[in-house]
C-alpha cells in the first residue's frame, strides 16, 4: 500500500483552495509546489549568495574590519613615533634653555670685566695725566 500524506486520491497534494481530483489538476498542483520551490530556493540564494546577500556583505565587512585594523595599526605606530619626536624635542628645547642660561651669565661676565677694564684703563690715565 502506497503511502498519502493527505488522504486524498493524488499523493502529496494538499490544495486548499480546490479539491484535487484529476490528474490535471494535480499536474498543475505539483507545478505550482515546483514554482515555489524554485521561487524559494531563487530568493533563498539571492538573500544568502547573491550580490546582496549575506555571505558577500559578511565578506566584505570583514574585509573592512581588515583594513580599518591595519589603519589602526599604523596610526599607533605613527603615535609611538610622534612621542618619540616629542620627546626628542622637549629634550632639544631643555638644552636650549641650559645654553641660553650660560649664555645670559657669559654676557653678564665679560660685561663684568669690560667695566673692570674700562675702570681699570680709565685710572691709568688718570694716573698718566696726574
Amino acid at each position: 500500500m502506497k503511502a498519502q500524506l493527505s488522504g486524498a486520491k493524488f499523493k502529496y497534494s494538499c490544495r486548499l483552495d480546490k479539491p484535487v481530483l484529476t490528474k490535471d489538476d494535480y499536474i498543475e498542483e505539483l507545478e505550482m509546489r515546483f514554482e515555489e520551490s524554485a521561487d524559494i530556493w531563487k530568493l533563498t540564494c539571492e538573500h544568502i549568495y547573491g550580490g546582496n546577500g549575506y555571505v558577500v556583505k559578511e565578506g566584505a565587512l570583514k574585509n573592512k574590519i581588515k583594513k580599518l585594523e591595519e589603519q589602526i595599526k599604523q596610526m599607533q605606530l605613527l603615535i609611538q613615533r610622534l612621542q618619540a619626536k616629542e620627546a626628542e624635542v622637549a629634550q632639544c628645547l631643555s638644552i636650549i634653555e641650559q645654553l641660553q642660561t650660560k649664555l645670559q651669565e657669559y654676557e653678564e661676565c665679560t660685561k663684568k670685566e669690560n667695566q673692570k677694564k674700562a675702570v681699570k684703563e680709565g685710572s691709568q690715565k688718570n694716573d698718566a695725566k696726574n
